[in-house]
């Protein structure tokens, strides 16, 4: 028997080139398909690590802004514990100076002297007063100079004035006030004074 092929030998081939390069189009589109679901799962798994390391960065961040304002507070209360202190020492220093003081006027003045006011603005202070004559006034500045809390202690103004019925002197006197004592009373100083 004799076999006729009406279709022809190169469509059939053609056919099965078709096919294959179907199935090929297939595979390749088949593999993008799995590389990408690939692709995708490994990019969440990364994207979600780096999530969590991005919460746990921003916790510590959080931990060491607090310890910064810990600190910072810290230091603000260390420079006011710093005043504080010393403020302390600077009253802690005068504490016993105010009662030398009194007892330094109260030695010092003669008995026909008076004192009317002691003022002291930030170690500048204002003796003012009222005495018999000159050289009572004379012998309180004296024994003033000779203290070590009032060297450098000067007359800066007498004047004549009536307190009742007796005529007396009026006097001024300014100067440097050393609370500790610690100065060198006038006359002892770079040598004695003849």
């Amino acid at each position: 028997m004799i076999r006729i092929n009406l279709l022809g030998v190169g469509e059939g081939v053609q056919s099965v080139g078709r096919r294959r390069q179907l199935y090929v189009l297939y595979g390749v589109l088949a593999a993008n398909v799995v590389a990408g679901l690939l692709l995708s799962v490994l990019l969440g798994r990364f994207a979600s690590s780096r999530e969590g390391e991005l919460a746990t960065i921003k916790t510590e961040l959080q931990s060491v802004l607090k310890v910064v304002h810990d600190v910072e507070q810290e230091e603000r209360q260390r420079a006011l514990l710093g005043e504080k202190r010393r403020v302390i020492a600077e009253l802690e220093r005068r504490e016993v100076g105010p009662l030398k003081i009194l007892t330094t006027l109260s030695e010092a003045a003669p008995t026909r002297l008076w004192l009317h006011e002691f003022t002291d603005k930030g170690g500048e202070v204002t003796i003012t007063g009222l005495a018999i004559d000159d050289p009572t006034v004379a012998e309180f500045l004296a024994r003033l100079q000779r203290s070590p809390h009032f060297h450098g202690l000067e007359l800066v103004e007498t004047a004549q004035a009536e307190e009742g019925q007796t005529r007396v002197k009026k006097f001024m006197m300014r100067g440097p006030l050393d609370y500790s004592g610690n100065g060198t009373p006038a006359g002892q100083q770079g040598g004695s004074v003849k």
